[in-house]
This record gives structure tokens, C-alpha cells and sequence, in this order.
């Protein structure tokens, strides 16, 4: 049933109906230039925020190491402790790095 006086448009894409009225389609045009004018902007902070996220990556897969090494020395200075406390004369250690 069509009423009288109203159109009714079907259509296939979004682009179509952007494309069909021109407040949305400058609109879309000035957002689009805006954007192209930012992005630059944009992209340079991105990497920069990439750039200190490698960093702190790279410090935390460095530090990893050192700091079992220093947990292995303290576990064994204090076992070393222990043996003099209890007058355990001799300590076969070996530290692996």
C-alpha cells in the first residue's frame, strides 16, 4: 500500500546514501580532512608509545636474568650461613649461571 505523497528509496550500499544528501556527504568530507591532517600527528605518538613499550619489554627480559643470578647468590650465601652456624666444616656449591 503507498501513501500518497511519500517516496520511499531503497538503496543497495551506505555510500549511496551518503552520496544522496549533501549535508552528510560534506560533512563526511570535512571529517575526512581533518583526519588526514591528524594523522601524522597521530602516528608519531603511536610509535612513540611503541618505542617505550620495547624499551620496558627489553628491560624486563635483561633484568630477568640478573635477578635469578642474585637470588641464587643470597640463597646460597645464607645456606653458607646456615653451615657455619651448625659448624658444617666443608660446602661443595656451585652457582649456575
Amino acid at each position: 500500500m503507498h501513501r500518497v505523497g511519500v517516496r520511499t528509496m531503497r538503496l543497495g550500499t551506505r555510500q549511496e546514501c551518503i552520496e544522496s544528501s549533501p549535508r552528510i556527504s560534506g560533512a563526511c568530507q570535512v571529517d575526512a580532512r581533518k583526519f588526514v591532517r591528524r594523522r601524522p600527528r597521530l602516528a608519531g605518538r603511536l610509535s612513540g608509545v611503541a618505542e617505550k613499550l620495547v624499551g620496558s619489554i627489553g628491560k624486563i627480559v635483561r633484568n630477568t636474568p640478573g635477578d635469578r643470578r642474585r637470588k641464587t647468590v643470597r640463597l646460597a650465601a645464607r645456606e653458607a650461613e646456615g653451615c657455619r652456624f651448625t659448624r658444617v666444616r666443608s660446602l661443595s656449591l656451585v652457582v649456575m649461571f
